[in-house]
């Protein structure tokens, strides 16, 4: 989740030879995005902030403001 981005994508894309993509929603890819998740969550690489569901209005206010990488609310 981001706020509005400005950058000049010739000068810190093309201009390195890289490629730009971005996933809205589905998009993803899920037959390798959901296991390179698991893998990353068993190395410990996946980092989250947990919150009970009574604490899920500091979750979102946490994840709005940036404070939480990955807000997850256990139910």
């Amino acid at each position: 989740m981001s706020g509005d981005v400005t950058i000049n994508v010739f000068d810190a894309v093309m201009m390195e030879g890289r490629a730009m993509q971005g996933f809205i929603q589905g998009n993803a890819g899920l037959q390798l995005f959901i296991p390179k998740l698991v893998e990353y969550y068993k190395a410990r690489l996946f980092p989250f902030d947990k919150y009970d569901l009574e604490d899920i209005n500091q979750a979102f206010d946490d994840a709005h403001k940036g404070l939480a990488l990955k807000a997850v609310v256990d139910m």
